[in-house]
């Protein structure tokens, strides 16, 4: 993959999290849909919702199968907050930037706005590291990674 930049989720990262978590895990209700194309990733976090006691199912999921499987996952289970993450780099090419698995995550996101339009009514996170944030807001995201 010569040309991409590619970053590990790290275990401070998941430190910061749960440190936010700390502060704030009263202030969160509802129950969560984590879609994860880390597996890895995905246990940790489920762990780290259950530790708070935030009801949270998961589902690994390869990036580009999200947005096939979303609309199913969404009426299966009528989360309150989605969360859709995996992993995603971006390369230049020609002067413009590519992203690996940005567009994945914005049909993904696309497809949840059918479901439920009112942002307010299903929260979404949304990207993974250098995704496309631009692109994550503009498709429905409440939040997306930075890049």
């Amino acid at each position: 993959m010569d040309g991409y930049y590619l970053y590990e989720k790290s275990d401070v990262v998941q430190e910061q999290i749960e440190l936010e978590f700390n502060r704030s895990s009263k202030l969160i209700n509802g129950c969560v849909l984590h879609l994860d194309g880390d597996e890895r990733y995905l246990r940790k976090s489920l762990d780290l919702y259950k530790k708070h006691n935030i009801p949270a199912v998961g589902y690994y999921i390869k990036e580009k199968d999200m947005e096939k499987q979303i609309t199913n996952l969404l009426v299966e289970h009528k989360p309150d907050i989605l969360v859709i993450t995996g992993h995603d780099s971006v390369k230049i090419k020609d002067g413009k930037e590519e992203f690996e698995n940005s567009n994945y995550f914005i049909n993904a996101v696309k497809k949840a706005r059918i479901y439920e339009s009112s942002k307010d009514s299903l929260i979404i996170f949304a990207g993974a590291c250098q995704s496309y944030y631009e692109g994550l807001i503009e498709s429905g995201a409440n939040f997306a990674s930075s890049p």
